[in-house]
């Protein structure tokens, strides 16, 4: 059995507790580290916790750069914990139920305009942002949206994109759910001449 000494904890250890440096390997024959596996996880653990935005900015870089490793990464760490991964999950639903409502909204109206092929997309705060242009109130009845569950609040387009409007967000306008539901894909003006709200 054959021995190296770390040059971080000066201990003498096995080879199998030093990992493999293949960039030694490839310049000068010499596979292992010189630190054991030990000191590269405590010198490790010290880097995230010294600069922690700095380390989170790699990460970002590195799932841009390589999204399908980065997948196949997160399958293989999701089939290992189902369990932790689903509490994960229900936790981050739980403080961020709001937010992610209000995403999918966006996201259905988005994927809508796709199939239209009008093309275009919301901004991710169109519905934070309507709620303070309109001041809280339904754009046809001016009923208080923020009374009502936050299901019950529609994203609307103003002319529709069956009738060739585009899915941006100048064309949209929050209504309750009832006015929504009747307003359908008519045309704006026609609509609210109907109503007797526009001469």
């Amino acid at each position: 059995m054959e021995y190296k000494i770390c040059i971080r904890c000066k201990k003498e250890k096995k080879l199998s507790e030093y990992g493999v440096n293949k960039r030694n390997f490839i310049r000068h024959g010499v596979a292992l580290n010189s630190y054991c596996k030990e000191c590269v996880c405590e010198q490790s653990k010290i880097n995230r916790d010294k600069d922690p935005d700095k380390r989170r900015e790699i990460k970002k870089k590195s799932r841009h750069k390589n999204p399908e490793s980065t997948r196949e990464s997160s399958r293989k760490q999701r089939a290992k914990k189902p369990e932790a991964y689903c509490l994960l999950a229900r936790n981050f639903y739980a403080k961020n139920k709001e937010k992610i409502k209000s995403q999918s909204a966006i996201s259905k109206q988005n994927r809508r305009a796709r199939k239209l092929y009008s093309g275009g997309t919301l901004s991710k705060d169109i519905f934070q942002k309507l709620m303070v242009l309109q001041k809280g109130r339904c754009a046809i009845c001016h009923k208080d949206l923020n009374k009502l569950e936050k299901r019950k609040v529609h994203l609307d387009h103003i002319m529709p994109l069956a009738l060739g409007g585009a899915n941006e967000d100048y064309n949209i306008q929050l209504l309750c759910q009832t006015c929504n539901s009747k307003k359908s894909a008519k045309d704006p003006i026609t609509y609210m001449q109907s109503l007797g709200k526009l001469l």
